[in-house]
């Protein structure tokens, strides 16, 4: 039986990561599959798993992906800090 993935073993690909609220694309190589999860198919990078649509082996499609999931972070940052009210109103 044959089973054929996206991405190989040892094949270096990019992902994107997220550390203190800030997104980075990171560049490593797959170390293992693992087959019949959620997703079907995870590959692991980097001391941790990802789904093959969260894998790119072209950098401006990888840096294009952290640049929106940024966007959208500081988005709903920002609309958190609109809604504080001050502590010191009057009722």
């Amino acid at each position: 039986m044959e089973i054929k993935t996206k991405y190989d073993v040892g094949q270096k690909v990019y992902w994107v990561s997220c550390y203190d609220g800030l997104y980075r694309v990171e560049f490593s190589e797959i170390k293992s599959i693992n087959f019949g999860s959620k997703a079907f198919e995870k590959y692991e990078v980097g001391n941790t798993y990802r789904a093959e649509n969260n894998l790119w082996t072209n950098f401006e499609e990888a840096k294009g992906d952290a640049r929106q999931l940024q966007e959208k972070k500081h988005t709903n940052n920002l609309h958190i800090i609109d809604e504080y009210l001050d502590p010191d109103r009057k009722f």
